[in-house]
């Protein structure tokens, strides 16, 4: 047996598992919805940091019970299981406090070592996957001891502004081209609209009743031959009618346009806040310099003015110690 103690599947999920809130907040949003129901997702958040154990059973209680919608409902029961619950917060977990809070609540790493497994194939066997592990774990391993002992990268990327920019450009003008083909495959083409307006090209217009002299319109009608719809017909019928397609594009690219201005003018204002606070730290470095200097000039002068103080009792001593020589001197002639 893996445990040799036989205690139960529970006591394990809940003293090693951690989940992502991410996938957490995520599921909230298929839940309730984007930009609806503020107040219920936030209440449904709160599970997050509750206070102790009771205090979140006891708002899943609240949302079960007062919550009309399904699928609201039916996420809390969900979470209300321990063994969820155990993964969201830290007083239903197993796990101190302390271990818990500083483990990471979200499975970024987690995915980028599944993305690096493609690179091994798919579809492997048993003994292939196993393998394929090891070498990535090894790999991972490697990497970060070649990264906390040397300082090496085990890959470069240019952080600059000037890529960034080049970057989301590219990006944009991917996304643009994408949409513009997008619109212009689900545009309907004008030609076909014709008849579902009303228009119809190949049969004459009907001639209105001839009145008679008396006034009175007559039985008879004028009746015109059938002719053939020129190329000209065909033209006007063609121009009368909005390209779709050539709006629709239009409205792409002046959505792009705009989204362009409004990107570079926050990288403007980026700039310009960078600029700022780099300004700000110019003058706070200099108000530190000139602060440093002077308390330097007052020690200097503080120096300065205890070597005059000891020189002049220097000098006081010595004459002391001189008049004292001379009266000794004078009493040894005259005792």
């Amino acid at each position: 047996e893996i445990d040799p103690d036989g205690r139960s599947r529970s006591f394990h999920i809940q003293n090693v598992v951690v989940y992502c809130r991410v996938h957490f907040l995520r599921n909230i949003e298929e839940a309730v919805g984007k930009r609806k129901a503020q107040e219920v997702s936030g209440r449904m958040t709160s599970l997050l940091d509750c206070g102790s154990r009771d205090d979140y059973f006891r708002l899943c209680d609240l949302l079960m019970n007062r919550e009309t919608n399904p699928k609201v409902v039916e996420f809390v029961r969900h979470k209300r299981n321990p063994d969820i619950a155990c993964g969201l917060n830290k007083f239903c977990s197993q796990i101190p406090g302390e271990i818990f809070d500083r483990v990471r609540h979200h499975t970024n790493a987690a995915e980028q070592s599944h993305n690096k497994a493609y690179s091994f194939g798919r579809r492997q066997t048993l003994l292939q996957g196993l393998t394929s592990g090891w070498k990535l774990d090894r790999r991972d391993v490697d990497q970060h001891k070649a990264r906390s002992d040397f300082g090496i990268r085990h890959a470069y990327r240019t952080d600059d502004m000037e890529a960034n920019y080049s970057r989301h450009q590219k990006r944009e003008e991917t996304r643009r081209r994408r949409r513009t083909e997008q619109a212009q495959a689900q545009a309907p083409d004008p030609i076909d609209d014709e008849p579902a307006l009303g228009i119809n090209f190949d049969s004459p217009p009907s001639s209105p009743p001839t009145p008679s002299r008396s006034g009175s319109v007559t039985g008879r009608q004028r009746s015109t031959p059938p002719r053939p719809r020129s190329r000209a017909t065909a033209s006007r019928a063609r121009s009368a009618q909005p390209n779709l397609r050539q709006l629709a594009a239009q409205n792409v690219q002046d959505l792009d346009q705009r989204q362009r201005e409004l990107e570079l003018r926050r990288l403007e204002t980026e700039q310009q806040r960078l600029e700022e606070d780099r300004q700000l730290e110019l003058r706070r470095r200099e108000t530190e310099q000139n602060l440093l200097e002077e308390q330097l000039r007052r020690e200097r002068l503080a120096n300065d003015a205890m070597e005059t103080a000891n020189e002049r009792i220097q000098y006081f001593l010595q004459r002391a110690k001189q008049g004292d020589q001379q009266a000794a001197r004078m009493l040894e002639r005259d005792p």
